[in-house]
């Protein structure tokens, strides 16, 4: 069994199936290595690939390949079954237009907004008999169950907040600027830890704009930059998150804290109307400004903050709907995958 994913961040959406499933007896496992790994995960039964590496072995036989981006899975392979778990939800479902151009036997689709928008794309892929299976989002097991314990951690007695700006493709649909950077790092009753999509820390795919350089700026005792490890692993840490259109925002819902989302409706615009997400746009980003309260300028950041803060259940229905309404099995959705996953393993065999 082949994971193939094209970068850390992906990998960690992969890695609750592989170690649940790891032990299984007669099961080999294929890692393919991404290029950003800090540490190589230790991992039974498994043998660890290079991606370059992987086309040099499309002459063995594989029962499944399983995959966190529709184009990570070779052309090459057909000798068993192909399986796109996608890595998030929300408005980067713009980019599940790729479905269409790829062949898949199953998909383990996050929740029901989603599976919607996926049985559409699929009607429209000609000859294709994709399966989508209820799974959920297995990454997100391990922070539901963090938040069943409510381990928050303030620094310097100040509630922590979470600002996790998104990157896009297309440069000018990135949210994050410095104004609003100036205004969080200038504040002093919050603190406040950034981390930002690894590909904002990446002056050429930001139109040149070095923002790792920009950030450590501004660092201060109240305005972290910890660059180390996953946004999994501070996610739960926090009492608050401020967010943009990632699919953080989405995952954050299961510690039914409060958010605030930072980005102009022309951005959003832009962004709901890239590939998949047309033409029910609307329908995908209104659940979650209802969820969150919105931010609509840089300088009303500490006025709209204190304001969620000091009442954190507003808006509390709003986000449960929409947790529903994103993903399935939230808290068990490894352990749905990982049965799928063997279920599919002992059909193959027959």
């Amino acid at each position: 069994m082949v994971f193939c994913a094209p970068a850390d961040f992906h990998f960690q959406h992969l890695l609750p199936i592989i170690k649940m499933i790891e032990g299984t007896p007669h099961l080999k496992l294929i890692i393919v290595e991404q290029p950003d790994w800090q540490q190589k995960p230790d991992i039974k039964n498994s043998v660890f690939i290079l991606g370059k590496d992987l086309g040099k072995m499309n002459w063995n036989f594989f029962d499944v390949m399983i995959g966190t981006d529709f184009s990570s899975i070779p052309w090459w392979f057909t000798s068993g079954t192909r399986i796109a778990l996608f890595h998030g939800a929300g408005p980067k479902v713009g980019f599940l237009e790729e479905l269409a151009e790829n062949i898949f036997d199953v998909v383990f689709t996050p929740g029901p907004d989603l599976r919607e928008l996926e049985e559409k794309i699929i009607e429209n892929t000609k000859g294709r008999n994709t399966k989508l299976l209820q799974i959920g989002l297995p990454a997100l097991d391990i922070l539901f169950h963090q938040g069943q314990k409510n381990e928050i951690q303030r620094k310097n007695n100040k509630p922590v907040i979470l600002y996790a700006p998104s990157w896009h493709l297309e440069t000018s649909y990135i949210v994050i600027d410095e104004a609003f950077i100036r205004e969080l790092a200038g504040q002093n009753k919050y603190h406040i830890i950034v981390r930002p999509h690894p590909n904002l820390l990446i002056p050429e795919k930001c139109g040149g704009i070095d923002w790792e350089k920009i950030l450590f700026s501004y660092e201060n005792e109240n305005f972290e930059i910890p660059l180390q490890g996953s946004i999994y692993d501070y996610l739960h840490r926090c009492e608050a998150i401020i967010g943009d259109y990632s699919s953080v925002l989405y995952e954050y819902l299961v510690f039914e804290r409060p958010g605030f989302l930072y980005v102009s409706q022309e951005v959003l615009d832009k962004v709901l109307s890239y590939g998949a997400c047309e033409p029910d746009s609307d329908a995908i980003i209104e659940p979650l400004c209802a969820a969150y309260q919105t931010i609509p300028d840089a300088t009303m950041l500490l006025e709209i903050l204190d304001k969620g803060m000091q009442k954190p259940d507003i808006r509390q229905n709003a986000r449960i709907e929409l947790l529903n309404r994103t993903f399935y099995n939230a808290g068990s959705a490894t352990q749905v995958a990982s049965r799928e996953i063997i279920r599919l393993l002992d059909f193959n065999r027959i």
